[in-house]
């Protein structure tokens, strides 16, 4: 349950809200939903595998470099953007090398330039788009259900560690 407050805590997690299954407008609207929620103090720990949240918060990162006038001016209201100090996000991805241990977590670093680093998105896309091209130049369909394969799982603790506000897990 959430409770607006300071040292109040929530989690959102695929399952109980299930981010990848909402339309990817739905998705930026809940990222809204969730900026707001952290300019009222309330900290998140959030687990998802959408390219799609993680972009529009990354663009919620990318408006703390304006003034509350500036982001007025881009038809949001004065409060809606994130600082690098509230958003912390970590990868968690399959150690291949050494089984036995299960998924290696990585610290991605979040920057006022770039927000949320996406390269782990990126090299998803491109190996489906190079497996489309294989199976194409055989004739056959693509199976997406051998995907699976590429997926990646990433955690942003919003407001947790370092008095981060939003931290988002994948």
């Amino acid at each position: 349950m959430l409770k607006v407050g300071v040292k109040n805590f929530g989690p959102i997690r695929e399952g109980s809200v299930t981010l990848a299954h909402l339309n990817p407008d739905n998705q930026r609207k809940l990222a809204w939903a969730i900026v707001k929620l952290i300019r009222g103090g309330v900290h998140l720990l959030i687990t998802t595998h959408s390219d799609y949240f993680v972009q529009q918060i990354t663009n919620f990162i990318l408006l703390s470099r304006g003034s509350g006038a500036e982001r007025v001016n881009l038809k949001y209201s004065q409060d809606d953007y994130l600082r690098v100090d509230e958003v912390g996000a970590y990868l968690f991805k399959f150690d291949k090398k050494d089984q036995r241990r299960g998924s290696v977590v990585k610290e991605l670093e979040v920057t006022e330039g770039d927000g949320i680093p996406e390269d782990q998105f990126v090299e998803v896309a491109e190996a489906i788009y190079d497996e489309t091209i294989r199976l194409e130049r055989l004739g056959a369909k693509p199976s997406w259900t051998s995907t699976n394969t590429y997926v990646r799982s990433f955690c942003l603790p919003l407001g947790i560690q370092a008095m981060k506000r939003v931290v988002i897990c994948g």
